[in-house]
């Protein structure tokens, strides 16, 4: 089963607040992808501590993607 196919199977949507499936982000040929860190709150760190704790992971889940 190819990424798209278990993306799609777990319903995985985003994170913006629409809701917009993951799967057809993924489906699309893009020549750039973008991963914004930027938080919605002044003070909060969230995504700041996942990419210093986990950049391989982070890296590796761009690749997949870009596949």
């Amino acid at each position: 089963m190819s990424l798209l196919d278990k993306v799609k199977e777990a319903g995985v949507i985003g994170a913006g607040g629409a809701g917009f499936p993951t799967h057809a982000k993924l489906a699309s040929k893009a020549e750039y992808i973008l991963l914004n860190g930027a938080e919605c709150e002044p003070l909060l760190r969230v995504d700041q501590q996942l990419m210093e704790i986990f950049p391989d992971e982070i890296i590796k889940g761009f690749e997949a993607a870009r596949e």
